[in-house]
């Protein structure tokens, strides 16, 4: 297709490379794909004081600055309405991923702009990546009345931003309903996840054994694992105190974290035989070295890594939230 022809997409996302997480991992898996239909252009945050142009999957990144200010390890982008107009300008679809700073000044960019006849065809829509009002909540939890009040008000300004969209796409029915019962009207189109079953397959016996050498294993150990993001709606001290009871009875039990952040969300909590990986862009040789893989998020929508783990074989253990 001549470039010409190509609808102009515009994603913005609050958070992107080389930060790790469910967001990051979805926009790497549909991106390029996306570039043989789409002429995109992708606005994200610099992490850094300055504005900066770049290519990623061959396509325009507008990566802007950041301020202080952070949530959950990611801090929050310095946009408005104002900043993000020029690129809405030239797009036909408007695609945001949370309704984070950067999203929220595209949303009502999109629009303010939408009001006028030019922009009309313009359309917006965004993914729900998160419950996002329940995920705040964890995060910043610190006594129950405030909990309660942070829901509130969380579930206010997405209903106040998400109501403006044109179209919302969910990972899971359970998703849209939640979003119905928060009088979140916009049209829901269901757009599963999943993973890449050539990529994360079933390592053989010795795979598994070489694995956990490389890892620092023996053999015979029982290896508990954990993917993803170390912050506090993932709630790794439960795992860490499950972990430490077994240890008492199992000494061949150890865990593994594959991933990074606040350490001493589980530090705090484990006494010994546990292994932090910090940040790996590749996951599978450190997943063949698991036994068990346990999630055990406060919120989930779908769990991008719990599906990988399942993927690769490994029998998992999770908490009664989102979506499989």
């Amino acid at each position: 297709m001549a470039r010409e022809n190509k609808k102009k997409l515009l994603i913005t996302t609050d958070t992107f490379a080389p930060k790790k997480d469910g967001i990051t991992t979805f926009l790497d898996n549909v991106v390029p794909d996306l570039t043989h239909a789409f002429d995109i252009t992708i606005l994200a945050p610099s992490y850094s004081t300055k504005k900066v142009v770049e290519k990623k999957y061959g396509v325009e990144v507008i990566r802007f600055p950041v301020s202080t200010f952070e949530l959950a390890g990611c801090p929050a982008v310095k946009a408005t309405p104002g900043r993000v107009r020029p690129y809405v300008k030239k797009a036909d679809i408007v695609w945001v991923n949370s309704a984070a700073p950067l999203g929220a000044s595209t949303i009502m960019a999109a629009k303010a702009l939408k009001k006028k006849k030019k922009y009309r065809h313009i359309k917006l829509v965004a993914y729900m990546h998160s419950i996002e009002w329940d995920l705040l909540s964890h995060v910043v939890l610190r006594t129950k009345r405030l909990k309660t009040y942070l829901i509130k008000l969380a579930s206010f300004l997405c209903k106040y931003f998400y109501n403006k969209c044109d179209y919302l796409l969910v990972p899971s029915y359970g998703v849209a309903q939640e979003l119905l019962g928060r009088n979140i009207h916009p049209e829901k189109v269901l757009v599963s996840l999943g993973v890449d079953g050539d990529i994360f397959t079933v390592p053989t016996k010795k795979q598994k054994l070489e694995a956990k050498k490389k890892r620092g294993f023996h053999k015979d150990d029982l290896v508990i694992g954990y993917c993803g993001r170390i912050s506090p709606e993932k709630n790794l001290p439960t795992l860490a105190k499950a972990f430490n009871k077994l240890r008492r009875q199992h000494k061949n039990i150890k865990l593994l974290i594959i991933g990074g952040g606040a350490e001493e969300e589980i530090t705090d909590f484990v006494k010994d035989e546990y292994k932090i990986t910090g940040f790996v862009k590749d996951v599978v040789p450190y997943l063949d070295a698991v036994d068990i893989f346990v999630m055990p998020s406060f919120t989930e929508t779908t769990s991008l890594a719990t599906m990988e783990a399942m993927s690769c074989g490994i029998p998992v253990v999770v908490t009664r939230v989102g979506h499989m």
